[in-house]
């Protein structure tokens, strides 16, 4: 009987083992239960983040949308006063051209003036009168007699 008491002690001993054992396994596996529900609710809070980011994303990429064609209207804008200033340069261009040419043409014929009222000073009085009308006569219609 001593020896089964024995046996049932070695027994026991080794059954308070096992359940030191499987109490520190129990322990372990509680706290990767833990690990687990934290990494769980990480991984929860990490997608309704990437959640918002992404509806952040999609509005800040029909934003930029937004801006990209207004700045291609703008754009288009800018060119069509681009061709307008060219063809106003054109109109300046052609309207200087123009002024410089009846410019020169103004210097000729004030020269053709000068020309022609130097040749009648030259020529004799009588020919200088007989050309003028009679002054006080010419608002009337009067002539030369």
């Amino acid at each position: 009987m001593v020896a089964k008491i024995v046996e049932l002690q070695d027994k026991i001993v080794e059954n308070q083992e096992k359940n030191i054992m499987l109490s520190t396994q129990l322990r372990e596996m509680e706290m990767m239960a833990r690990d687990a529900d934290d990494l769980r609710t990480e991984v929860a809070n990490q997608s309704a983040l990437l959640t918002d980011k992404s509806r952040e994303n999609k509005r800040l990429h029909e934003d930029l949308a937004k801006l990209g064609s207004l700045l291609e209207e703008k754009l288009g804008e800018v060119d069509e006063l681009k061709s307008l200033v060219v063809d106003l340069q054109h109109q300046l261009k052609q309207r200087e051209s123009e002024r410089d040419l009846l410019a020169v043409m103004l210097t000729e014929k004030e020269q053709q003036q000068h020309h022609q009222g130097a040749a009648s000073t030259s020529g004799t009085f009588e020919a200088a009168e007989k050309d003028k009308p009679l002054g006080w006569l010419n608002p009337f219609g009067k002539g030369k007699s």
